[in-house]
């Protein structure tokens, strides 16, 4: 762990002890304050070390321990394996085979596409959802397309 860490950890637990443990002490009950003092860090501690991932209070994650969706982890909804943003946007335009009069999907397609850098693709996907009604600034000034204004 980083000395920053400790400095802030050591400077939270002054500043907290002050607000609570001071006054108590002044009330003659030192007892309390002397078994919480213990009790409380042992406790965080003994929580953390179970719990927590001690490499991410360094501020630094190896490999191994960042979060990532690999290619086991699965769709809740589905139960299908989760791909790459590529692999749904390509999912939806298949769905959009199936049904080609969703305009709302062909609006998202195209921003998909727009998102992932696929520009002649999310002009013409653009063209399609605007034939069916549904149109978008941004994607209308990419692709040229005029919009009525009230939309």
């Amino acid at each position: 762990m980083s000395g920053l860490f400790w400095v802030a950890s050591i400077t939270l637990a002054s500043v907290a002890f002050a607000f609570v443990g001071l006054p108590l002490l002044s009330n003659g009950r030192r007892r309390f304050v002397l078994v919480a003092a213990v009790a409380v860090p042992v406790f965080s501690g003994g929580l953390y070390w179970t719990l927590g991932t001690p490499a991410a209070a360094g501020g630094v994650l190896s490999s191994g321990d960042a979060p990532h969706v690999s290619r086991s982890s699965s769709s809740r909804a589905t139960g299908q394996p989760v791909g790459s943003v590529a692999s749904m946007v390509d999912g939806l335009a298949v769905r959009l085979e199936a049904n080609p009069e969703d305009g709302a999907s062909w609006l998202l397609l195209a921003k998909s596409y727009k998102h992932l850098g696929q520009i002649p693709e999310a002009i013409a996907a653009y063209a399609r959802a605007a034939a069916l009604g549904k149109t978008d600034p941004d994607l209308a000034a990419l692709s040229g397309i005029q919009t009525p204004i009230n939309q």
